[in-house]
């Protein structure tokens, strides 16, 4: 089955451990930081707009436009930074596309409770109440997207030298 490695990393990011990577990575190259900071920044948020278009309740509606205003408030490294690990763990749930896993698995312990915590809970619980109701297509989109993430998260780590400490 999949890896269970999800359970080794360490989730709960302090705004000090953000910092801290923020100086690890400062050596690297800007420009193709940049590119899959960007890159994976609108990954995340066409999964929002994505699951916007399906909402139908109005309340709903109006929390996910409150969401998304949150979401682009982080910079685009810091929501990388974030992220990465949380999504790198999941990996092989995400490239099998198990829907099990997605929608059963208890987030709680990869996110720090903070400020941001909220918009974390409220985006994976809308995309699970969505997920159920999805056509076939597209929840192959869903997963596509997912998998985007996957790809700027390797490209990051090959960029880091930090693919092969995962293997």
């Amino acid at each position: 089955m999949c890896s269970n490695k999800i359970n080794e990393v360490k989730f709960k990011m302090t705004d000090d451990d953000v910092l801290i990577e923020r100086k690890k990575i400062a050596s690297l190259d800007q420009k193709e930081l940049n590119l899959i900071f960007t890159g994976y920044a609108q990954c995340i948020n066409s999964i929002l707009v994505m699951t916007i278009k399906q909402t139908k309740d109005e309340e709903e509606l109006v929390e996910l436009e409150r969401l998304k205003r949150l979401i682009n408030f982080i910079s685009v490294d810091e929501r990388f930074i974030r992220t990465k690990d949380k999504l790198w763990a999941s990996k092989d749930f995400i490239l099998a596309k198990d829907e099990k896993f997605f929608l059963s698995y208890e987030y709680n312990d990869m996110i720090a409770s903070d400020e941001k915590k909220e918009f974390i809970e409220g985006l994976i619980d809308s995309l699970r109440d969505r997920y159920i109701n999805m056509t076939t297509d597209e929840k192959e989109l869903y997963w596509s997207k997912a998998k985007k993430l996957i790809i700027y998260i390797a490209k990051f780590k090959k960029l880091a030298n930090e693919y092969e400490a995962d293997k």
